[in-house]
């Protein structure tokens, strides 16, 4: 399933011309050394899991997988592209409903979001989600 979901984040990216505008580069799990873009992200599975609710077997639990998004910028403006491309990716991901083949989206939740660092001339955003699936 990771890689399904993987595809279905990427697909979601490229379908949205404002981020795409805003992080002109997207990696799963590490951008390349070589990246030149002044703002790129990754996203990541961090771990999943199942949760049951309501009862027993596999008719009432719902699979669960944690991914964690950085967003990184080398504009020198304190940190406001930065700030910019992680509120449009927030506002395309936040609750949307992703394709992934054998199970039913239900929610892609943003569970938080980690301060803004500046680190050796690269300011540095982190938003993790919860996917919910049924399956």
């Amino acid at each position: 399933m990771i890689d399904d979901l993987a595809t279905a984040i990427l697909n979601k990216y490229t379908a949205t011309g404002a981020l795409v505008a805003a992080i002109p580069s997207f990696y799963f799990t590490q951008a390349p050394q070589t990246v030149s873009d002044e703002t790129y992200a990754t996203y990541s599975w961090v771990g999943s899991g199942t949760e049951e609710y309501m009862g027993q077997g596999t008719t009432s639990k719902m699979e669960k997988a944690e991914i964690r998004f950085m967003v990184f910028n080398t504009t020198d403006d304190g940190g406001i592209t930065l700030a910019s491309a992680m509120s449009l990716l927030m506002a395309t991901y936040d609750w949307t409903k992703l394709t992934i083949p054998d199970h039913t989206a239900v929610a892609f939740e943003r569970t938080g979001t980690a301060s803004v660092e500046y680190i050796d001339d690269i300011w540095i955003g982190t938003v993790n989600y919860t996917a919910w699936f049924d399956g």
